[in-house]
């Protein structure tokens, strides 16, 4: 009998569970058809393509669906274009503001696509190359990341953003995947740049932390702690922010600490530590600020700029981590500092749920004392804190220190 019971009760979480992603997915569905008809034109497209001589003439004439129709490169994002809703074509050209990353047709052949992908799949990984704003490859370089037209969340609260990176001046990389590989094109409504990789949708963190082979370490600590559970459940959190820790920073704590971190003693505290790097409904990324109330619409959405500071509340309920947005002098753009300490070195990894930023260091509470607050800010001066820094040996974590750091908080996780 008990075992009945439990597998009836498996089955009808089960479908609890397929009752609300359904559910979900119509409300997200209705969101985005009216946000395509809301902006949409009287007039729909015409899908029949331009002649192909057009972009032998001042491309700046013609508007970006011209420019994608009279180029022969781009066959494979035509024929999708051309079978998608003529409110959808009409919602793209209606925007006067709109940059596109078009990918070559060599790019389809790199991916794996299922043959039954509904309509609606190729209309939301189509509305994620489109951007919201004119960006020259000049203004590309100088923005971390950028929002598109598909929304982040059911709720249409935020839109899901594009990071950027530079590789070299003149070289830039779309979400770590995609380089634009010809002359960018400027539009009358605005710029049309050429890509070597379809910019898949994002996928989920536990994607991210087990294909990724520079979060092996993280992705076995978290099958250890039990924490993957939690941290991939995306029906507990509306956004999430994970410093997420390399291979590097887990080696810096020497092998006397991760042992113990990975084996049955160090079980309880390893869990604390990675709660401490975790920020549910709270999405940071270098340039903009999302904030949800649990699984409810957004209540914040801003943009932020060097000179930002954000304390934000981690698992371990009295623990907030402070991030501070610096200037960085390479990009000049801003770049993510923890706790005044630990500097995020691969910024603004997009996920389904939020953003990972990679580190190379752990982030560790302070040790408690009498200037320590509740929420693990301390009134040490910044003199102090560089005179410790100087004068400490180097790898001198060890296994008591950790527990010092950790061993308050143990019965305070989420």
């Amino acid at each position: 009998m008990p075992r009945l019971i439990n597998v009836v009760y498996q089955v009808t979480r089960a479908a609890f569970a397929v009752a609300v992603f359904a559910l979900g997915t119509q409300i997200y569905i209705k969101a985005v058809i009216k946000d395509i008809e809301s902006h949409a034109s009287k007039n729909s497209v015409s899908t029949t393509s331009i002649a192909s001589n057009v972009l032998g003439n001042d491309s700046s004439q013609h508007s970006l669906t011209e420019l994608i129709f009279g180029d022969t490169s781009l066959s494979r994002l035509q024929r999708i274009l051309a079978e998608m809703p003529p409110p959808y074509r009409a919602y793209f050209e209606s925007h006067d503001k709109l940059t596109v990353f078009a990918p070559v047709d060599e790019a389809y052949d790199l991916e794996k696509f299922d043959w039954d992908n509904p309509d609606f799949y190729w209309m939301y990984l189509e509305a994620y190359h489109y951007v919201i704003g004119n960006f020259s490859l000049e203004d590309l370089a100088a923005n971390p990341t950028l929002p598109t037209v598909l929304w982040a969340d059911i709720y249409a609260s935020y839109r899901q953003r594009i990071s950027i990176q530079v590789l070299s001046p003149g070289t830039v990389k779309l979400n770590h995947r995609a380089t634009i590989v010809k002359p960018s094109l400027k539009a009358k409504n605005g710029y049309l740049h050429y890509v070597d990789r379809v910019i898949m949708m994002p996928v989920s963190t536990a994607y991210v932390t087990r294909h990724w082979p520079e979060f092996s370490l993280l992705r076995q600590g978290l099958d250890h702690t039990g924490l993957a559970v939690i941290v991939n459940d995306t029906s507990t959190h509306n956004g999430q922010t994970f410093f997420a820790p390399s291979n590097r920073a887990f080696e810096k704590l020497g092998k006397d600490v991760t042992d113990f971190l990975f084996g049955p003693w160090g079980r309880d505290c390893f869990r604390a530590l990675l709660e401490y790097h975790v920020i549910a409904n709270e999405t940071l990324f270098t340039d903009s600020h999302f904030k949800a109330n649990g699984r409810g619409p957004g209540l914040i959405n801003n943009e932020v700029a060097p000179g930002f500071e954000l304390n934000m509340s981690t698992m371990i309920r009295p623990l907030q981590l402070k991030a501070h947005i610096h200037h960085d002098k390479d990009r000049g753009i801003g770049k993510i500092q923890i706790n005044d300490e630990v500097d995020v070195t691969q910024p603004d990894i997009v996920v389904q749920d939020g953003v990972i930023h990679k580190i190379d260091d752990i982030i560790l509470p302070p040790k408690l004392s009498a200037g320590t607050t509740e929420d693990g800010h301390g009134s040490t001066s910044a003199w102090d804190r560089l005179r410790v820094e100087l004068l400490r040996p180097k790898n001198t974590m060890t296994v008591e220190n950790l527990l010092q750091r950790f061993q308050p908080y143990l019965q305070q996780t989420l």
